[in-house]
């Protein structure tokens, strides 16, 4: 059975929402083994070379950064001896399109994964334009099913 992880980064819980309403999507249409989970109650970030495949959501703040209070569980997955190399992955980002650093953040922790610990991205990074309204809840719910597709055809 294939493991699959919904984590995310929240300060107002916008991104969990978004990642809630994934997760209730997908564990409706699979038998896979599927969890959600905050990405700053992973103590060992070896854990997440446990999974076949992670989505991972994350809001910008500030000047392109993680959400307040993760900083440090980014910092430390990213210098992790962690091996994502068998691992694919899927980013989704919230922002706001009138700051410069619109969705910056979820670049940022895709690309040290990819360099860092050997991760494989499916599918685009979907960036979200403002809260999670029904019709960005309806666009990342199809985003993460394509991706859901495009794993299974990586997995055939």
């Amino acid at each position: 059975m294939k493991k699959v992880l919904i984590t995310y980064a929240s300060l107002t819980g916008n991104t969990q929402f978004i990642a809630t309403e994934i997760y209730d999507e997908l564990v409706k249409n699979s038998d896979w083994d599927i969890i959600i989970k905050p990405i700053n109650e992973f103590a060992d970030a070896k854990e997440l070379g446990k999974f076949d495949y992670i989505i991972i959501g994350a809001s910008t703040w500030g000047d392109g950064d993680v959400a307040p209070g993760t900083e440090d569980i980014f910092e430390y997955i990213f210098n992790s001896d962690t091996d994502l190399s068998k691992t694919y992955l899927s980013y989704f980002g919230l922002g706001d399109k009138k700051y410069n650093e619109y969705n910056t953040a979820i670049v940022y922790i895709e690309e040290k994964i990819t360099k860092n610990l050997d991760g494989k991205r499916i599918g685009k990074i979907l960036q979200i334009d403002g809260y999670p309204n029904s019709e960005n809840i309806n666009i990342a719910v199809n985003w993460a099913s394509e991706n859901i597709e495009l794993f299974n055809k990586k997995n055939t």
